[in-house]
């Protein structure tokens, strides 16, 4: 029963932050198509933050079917407290530099300038997200891994394994 609400709560989170993260995404595209010149690490935005929803994205999956031990759950979740803390900041500096979609052409420069000065804060938490995406890849990798080798594990032939046969399962 604790296993079912920890995954519950895990779940929930991960949701939240896919939701703020794709959030953001949008709103960054639609900074670069308004803007010319955008800092690089608001450009990273853009590039970083879909993966890190995509494999939050497995891994929700994979707790909400079950297929995540307590220990993985418990584990993990450092990792996502993390990612939802610099989603959140990196929302809160997004609020302060990017217009509002009806913004005028004064604005919208204004506040580009303006986004220069937050530039090593985004790329700070940019760098910070990496980690944490390197963290979430490791892990899915270890599972992945695991699994494989439990099942060439379970086949009384041990044989060799073609790596599209490992792809495939």
């Amino acid at each position: 029963m604790a296993e079912a609400i920890a995954a519950v709560g895990f779940v929930a989170a991960i949701i939240q932050i896919s939701s703020f993260a794709k959030k953001l995404v949008d709103r960054c595209k639609e900074f670069h198509s308004r803007s010319k010149d955008v800092p690089k690490g608001f450009s990273a935005i853009s590039i970083q933050l879909p993966l890190i929803i995509s494999s939050l994205d497995q891994i929700r999956g994979q707790a909400q079917s079950g297929s995540l031990s307590e220990d993985s759950l418990v584990s993990l979740q450092p990792v996502i407290d993390a990612c939802h803390g610099d989603v959140k900041h990196l929302e809160g500096i997004l609020n302060k530099v990017l217009p509002a979609p009806n913004a005028s052409s004064w604005d919208r420069n204004t506040l580009a300038l303006k986004s220069l000065r937050y530039e090593a804060e985004v790329n700070k938490s940019i760098a910070s997200l990496g980690s944490h995406l390197q963290n979430l890849i490791f892990f899915q990798t270890s599972i992945t891994a695991s699994r494989v080798l439990l099942q060439l594990g379970s086949n009384n032939n041990p044989r060799e394994v073609s790596l599209s046969e490992i792809q495939n399962q």
